[in-house]
């Protein structure tokens, strides 16, 4: 799992204690933690969370944060915006005809969170009126 400044993360099965990003014209993650680490499945599970980091900047703990409707949403909308991150390598291959099962099966895993996300979206929204 890489994690970026601004929280938000990615998780690759492929590399799962490595960077993926690195190479890449983007914006570097601040942290790096193993897929299956508690901490990763404890980031995984919060919506909203602080960083804790020992004196050398290593992220050891996160603490969760009470959320509003709007940090709800703000969130939701941020891991649509990640689902969306995800798919472009996936999506790059079937553009160029070099997909492979797994980009297609990656394609339709992202393409159910997102609906996900969407429709947990529009039940927040609707109660908030």
């Amino acid at each position: 799992m890489i994690i970026f400044k601004d929280k938000t993360w990615q998780s690759d099965t492929s590399a799962p204690e490595g960077n993926y990003l690195d190479g890449t014209d983007c914006e570097q993650p601040r942290w790096i933690l193993s897929d299956d680490s508690e901490l990763a499945r404890r980031i995984m599970a919060m919506a909203n969370w602080e960083p804790v980091e020992d004196e050398w900047g290593a992220l050891v703990d996160v603490i969760p944060v009470k959320e509003t409707a709007q940090d709800k949403i703000a969130a939701l909308k941020l891991r649509l915006c990640e689902a969306d991150r995800q798919s472009i390598r996936s999506l790059r291959a079937y553009a160029t005809g070099e997909d492979t099962q797994e980009d297609r099966a990656r394609l339709k895993e992202l393409e159910k969170e997102a609906a996900k996300i969407r429709s947990q979206l529009a039940v927040i929204e609707q109660a908030e009126g």
